[in-house]
């Protein structure tokens, strides 16, 4: 009886741990061939406004960008 208690409890223990938020990691990398001049690029949402406040700038170093 006990053991079939422990065994629930465990159960249940273990799908809650399994139910919780974990973090998130996404990493944005690139090589940027055809715009030699350009200094930075600018991530924004699909519907937001391109010349917006919100866009992220990403700075291109040697031809190559990266946000993590």
């Amino acid at each position: 009886m006990k053991s079939k208690l422990a065994a629930i409890i465990l159960g249940l223990i273990l799908t809650i741990l399994a139910c919780a938020p974990k973090e998130k990691t996404c990493v944005n990398a690139g090589m940027v061939n055809t715009r030699p001049q350009s200094a930075a690029i600018r991530l924004v949402k699909s519907y937001d406004d391109f010349r917006s406040q919100s866009a992220i700038l990403i700075p291109i170093k040697e031809s190559t960008f990266a946000i993590h």
